[in-house]
């Protein structure tokens, strides 16, 4: 019995040993529109050179967390954040699109909304957020009922200052909005 187990174990560490790390090998799952969504912290830990092991370091993770975070293709905003900076460099993300356009006889109208004055906690991460919803009228409400989730979630998301990047995508799809990531050197 104790010999089985043993060969079960060398088999299992031989072909674990010659597959590649899980978050190369499997393909990420494509969100809707074609488009992975950590398609940007990947890009960025392949210009740096690093790996799952790095980030699971900087965030407080196991190796295999992060690895199923690419294999969900989902992750919470500040953890990326924390590894991107970590590295020397800002991570800032917009949501383009964040304006209403009428268009009548050729004559394009850009009307966009002031972001009220507002005695909530400031926001860091997701203040693209909170101004893109600001600018275009979307309120709290309207983006729980569209993504299926409680009102609660959605206001909990600015008090934490946090949110999986999955909702973000899913709000620019919703509302027709761009998402987009940029990564700089910090000043």
């Amino acid at each position: 019995y104790l010999q089985k187990i043993a060969q079960t174990r060398i088999t299992l560490q031989s072909s674990a040993m010659s597959r590649k790390p899980i978050a190369v090998q499997a393909a990420s799952p494509i969100a809707e529109g074609g488009r992975r969504r950590l398609q940007f912290l990947s890009s960025f830990m392949s210009t740096v050179g690093g790996s799952g092991a790095d980030v699971a370091r900087v965030v407080g993770k196991t190796r295999a967390c992060v690895s199923n975070w690419f294999r969900a293709d989902d992750t919470r905003l500040s953890y990326c954040y924390d590894y991107i900076s970590s590295k020397g460099y800002c991570l800032e993300v917009s949501m383009e699109g964040m304006e209403t356009v009428y268009e009548d006889d050729g004559v394009s109208i850009i009307i966009e909304k002031r972001t009220p004055a507002s005695g909530e906690r400031e926001c860091v991460r997701l203040a693209f957020l909170k101004e893109a919803m600001a600018r275009t009228g979307i309120t709290k409400r309207a983006v729980a009922d569209k993504l299926g989730v409680e009102y609660n979630t959605v206001r909990n998301w600015f008090i934490v200052d946090d949110v999986y990047v999955s909702y973000i995508f899913g709000i620019a799809d919703i509302f027709g909005f761009r998402v987009c990531f940029r990564i700089r050197p910090q000043d």
